[in-house]
């Protein structure tokens, strides 16, 4: 297959989101498939800008609710090559990188946040009727998510050889020398909620293992 026709198809991959009527399954499958694509044939993320006529590096933003959410969103950012951008008060994440990838990272990271805050949705319901209480919920539920999902995520980014390119470092670093990313802890640790996470990430996160 030529590259013009690998960078076409990489195109159309990118256009399966959820705003285009698509799952969010079959939006985060769409995205693995472009990076699997990216890695496979060593397309690079200026072709693809330029297919598309669109500028290279930039920033696509995402909104989020709570910190489990923002740190999901950072996960995803740093599988996916960019650097993430938080703007708390705004509740909003930027993804700093090349044209395919933020756009890959946001479409992935909005699916994923989807199906986490139905799955959190949930668990709050199922632990209020057998325990009469959703103390520790939220934090065990979402960040029990996000590790499951980092996992599968690093998997397939360790497998792709995919790493943050060299530019988008630079310019992060040139741009926001200041900021530091914090790891996020349990609060009031609930057993139950964490299982229920962990195995809803992994679900979402590994399904569809699809090969180019």
């Amino acid at each position: 297959m030529n590259n013009g026709k690998i960078v076409e198809r990489i195109s159309k991959l990118m256009q399966v989101t959820v705003e285009n009527g698509a799952s969010k399954e079959e939006a985060i499958a769409a995205a693995k498939m472009a990076q699997r694509l990216l890695a496979k044939y060593n397309v690079s993320s200026v072709e693809i800008d330029a297919h598309e006529n669109k500028d290279d590096i930039g920033e696509e933003n995402i909104d989020y609710k709570g910190r489990w959410e923002s740190h999901l969103v950072h996960v995803v950012a740093k599988c996916f090559r960019c650097e993430p951008i938080t703007y708390r008060y705004a509740k909003r994440v930027y993804f700093m990188g090349h044209t395919v990838d933020r756009m890959t990272a946001a479409k992935t990271a909005k699916a994923l946040l989807a199906i986490g805050r139905k799955g959190l949705k949930e668990t709050r319901k199922k632990c209020l009727e057998q325990y009469g209480t959703t103390e520790g919920v939220t934090s065990s539920y979402g960040y029990a998510f996000c590790d499951a999902v980092e996992n599968e995520l690093r998997k397939q980014a360790r497998a792709l050889v995919l790493v943050t390119p060299d530019d988008v470092k630079e310019k992060y670093a040139r741009e926001y020398p200041d900021v530091v990313t914090a790891r996020p802890s349990y609060y009031s640790p609930n057993n139950y909620a964490m299982g229920r996470g962990r195995t809803d990430g992994q679900s979402a996160a590994g399904r569809r293992v699809i090969r180019a």
